[in-house]
């Protein structure tokens, strides 16, 4: 039996993010996925090994630091106001 398909869509709300963050993980080559009638669809079986090897967190650092440090915080488990700063301090 064919493996069951996501939408970019259903991918974007169990990881969090953003459609466009979605398929520009598939534009990368970094999250496996095939177009379908002009769609990109992502098995749930790639999508749960993907996910397994650590998903996007397996790249190598991009450069940008602050983005990088951002993102370390959040997995750390900090809130999103410690983890960009709660504003200017008087």
């Amino acid at each position: 039996m064919p493996d069951k398909v996501l939408t970019v869509e259903q991918v974007a709300e169990h990881l969090g993010v953003g459609h466009q963050t979605v398929r520009n993980l598939i534009h990368d080559g970094q999250l496996p996925a095939v177009r379908i009638r002009g769609y990109y669809r992502v098995s749930e079986k790639a999508f749960a090994d993907w996910i397994a090897s650590g998903g996007a967190g397996s790249r190598k650092p991009c450069g940008k630091r602050e983005t990088s440090a951002t993102a370390q915080r959040y997995a750390d488990g900090a809130s999103s106001a410690s983890a960009v700063g709660a504003g200017p301090t008087k």
